[in-house]
């Protein structure tokens, strides 16, 4: 009995959705604050870069989905003023 290589990509993947959704979390790193923390968190976790994107992506599909699931609208964290 075999097993295939682990780096092998399955079938079922849409290449050209992971590259988009690869593409904006990038863009999206740059542009907020709490997915850039997130993205540093995994990070310094030991994730290597493409790991840390493709986490921040499933975690923000997560949040969409909540929302549209509980049907409401994002809320940011508040953060406490710092003394």
């Amino acid at each position: 009995m075999t097993t295939a290589p682990a780096s092998i990509t399955p079938q079922q993947i849409n290449k050209r959705a992971k590259a988009a959704m690869m593409v904006g979390m990038g863009h999206h790193i740059r542009k907020v604050a709490e997915s850039k923390a997130y993205y540093e968190k995994k990070r310094t976790e030991g994730k290597k870069h493409n790991q840390a994107l493709r986490s921040l992506g499933r975690h923000i599909t997560r949040v969409f989905w909540s929302m549209v699931k509980n049907n409401r609208l994002y809320e940011e964290k508040k953060q406490s003023p710092v003394p």
